[in-house]
């Protein structure tokens, strides 16, 4: 019997430990660590750029920032990460309005197909990028809100859950470059040697979720007078969806035009279907393809801008 109430006691003391542990680690945590796996995000409180970019890996690496801001006259950040879609899009943005040193003026939004379509692995799935800032601001805990109950509960209940698998960006979070002198722009510079091929996937089905959040996202910036661009950047492929009733860039076109918002679209432009050695592979440019690129989206919206002025 004592034996067994001495393993209770241990028992008691250890459980002690690890849930005081668990609040005091995730409470420093939550004041040190926001973003912590992710630069350019830990940068949103000091922004200050009159444009911003935002969308994936295809903002990321095919709006060269340079080239932008010496064309327009404008200071420019490119806070495109890769894997994230409109849930992570809207949420920094809303970031941007609420904490960043100055809101933005314009954005330009690369939108693709993972944006509005249901893409498993692809959809919520991709939040992690935000667990970190989860006791950051009401808009983080507003799309994190999205994830599965059983994963949310996690993140609202364990404070150290959100630092899960994130240990290594503890360590080397000061060693991390954060892409400054680009603005934020990251080059590719592989050429592609592959044919082109074709895209027979399907392109419309849509996630209602995601739509709601593209609403969103446009209110955002109506509500903050925010000039927005939207822009599909060039894909090496051919789209062949005769049988399709439906395909996710007509859907975005016309949310666009209903919220006077414009839109250019070059997923299917001749000239970059005509230059596979303007590609990083099938859906990216490389850094000879976005300078070509970006010199096409400045051409597009300068008139806009001049308008704003």
């Amino acid at each position: 019997m004592k034996e067994f109430i001495r393993f209770v006691k241990s028992s008691l003391i250890v459980l002690t430990i690890v849930v005081v542990a668990n609040i005091l680690l995730g409470f420093i945590g939550d004041k040190t660590a926001v973003f912590i796996d992710t630069v350019k995000y830990k940068r949103i409180s000091r922004g200050t750029e009159e444009l911003v970019i935002l969308g994936a890996s295809r903002a990321e690496n095919q709006y060269v920032s340079n080239l932008i801001a010496d064309s327009l006259g404008l200071s420019v950040f490119d806070y495109g990460v890769g894997a994230q879609n409109i849930y992570t899009n809207y949420c920094v943005l809303k970031l941007l309005c609420e904490k960043s040193t100055s809101k933005p003026k314009y954005v330009i939004w690369d939108f693709y197909y993972t944006d509005i379509l249901d893409t498993p692995g692809w959809n919520t799935e991709k939040l992690q990028r935000l667990y970190s800032a989860y006791n950051y601001d009401s808009s983080v805990r507003e799309v994190l809100s999205l994830l599965k109950r059983e994963e949310y509960s996690k993140l609202k209940y364990i404070p150290l859950y959100k630092f899960n698998s994130k240990a290594f960006y503890f360590l080397s979070d000061f060693l991390v470059s954060s892409k400054e002198t680009a603005k934020g722009y990251s080059p590719l510079n592989v050429i592609n040697t592959k044919p082109i091929e074709k895209k027979t996937e399907d392109r419309g089905v849509l996630l209602q979720s995601k739509i709601e959040y593209i609403q969103k996202f446009i209110s955002l910036c109506k509500d903050n007078d925010i000039r927005l661009f939207i822009c599909i950047a060039p894909g090496f492929y051919k789209i062949d969806n005769t049988n399709e009733s439906i395909d996710w860039s007509d859907v975005i076109k016309t949310i666009a035009a209903e919220n006077n918002v414009p839109l250019y679209d070059y997923e299917q432009d001749p000239f970059f279907l005509e230059h596979p050695e303007l590609f990083y592979n099938q859906t990216h440019l490389n850094n000879n393809g976005a300078q070509i690129y970006t010199k096409a989206i400045i051409k597009d919206i300068s008139l806009e801008i001049r308008k704003c002025e």
